[in-house]
């Protein structure tokens, strides 16, 4: 007796299409906030954590992996020292006409060189990774970033712009918005 084998084709679908991560996102930042205003707090003094989230315009140099666009960014940060820290940013982007999405994942190490008071200029590193989509094709690529910008404090708020470069996106210009719990 013979056996017939059947082979279909199997369509996934793409979770990270649509709010979902802007869902997550939203939602480690809440918690995060939760967590640093616990009822006498789980530091002492001033919370070392920062959250933000802000707008991005983006170039790059490969118009297959990415020819430029803008999107959002969010990072949490971890001051470690009044002078350094390191955080997590994630973000996605498209180009401008709607060909190419961009999703990234990014940890950095922050330098605080100058800070006067209520101002802040620090230049920051970053090692990661993009996920594209483009159509029905999807890729991933490492990223490296450079980026140097400017901290003002307003309270426990703040806003910070900046400009990057790095691979393979070679220049991008920001500013973001957070809090400092």
């Amino acid at each position: 007796m013979a056996s017939i084998i059947r082979v279909s084709a199997i369509r996934v679908s793409n979770p990270i299409k649509g709010r979902t991560p802007v869902r997550r996102l939203l939602f480690m930042l809440g918690l995060a906030l939760l967590i640093t205003r616990v009822p006498g707090g789980i530091h002492a003094q001033e919370s070392p954590f920062s959250f933000g989230l802000g707008g991005e315009v983006s170039g790059g140099a490969d118009p297959k992996i990415y020819e430029g666009g803008g999107g959002w960014i969010g990072s949490a940060e971890y001051r470690f020292h009044e002078r350094f820290a390191g955080g997590v940013k994630s973000g996605a982007s498209n180009d401008f006409q709607y060909r190419i999405t961009v999703f990234r994942e990014n940890v950095f190490a922050r330098w605080y060189f100058w800070r006067p008071k209520n101002l802040e200029v620090f230049a920051e590193a970053g090692l990661g990774g993009l996920f594209v989509v483009r159509g029905s094709e999807t890729w991933a690529n490492l990223e490296f970033s450079f980026a140097a910008g400017v901290r003002f404090s307003f309270g426990t708020w703040y806003v910070e712009p900046y400009l990057g470069a790095g691979y393979p996106v070679w220049g991008r210009v920001g500013v973001a918005v957070g809090i400092q719990p």
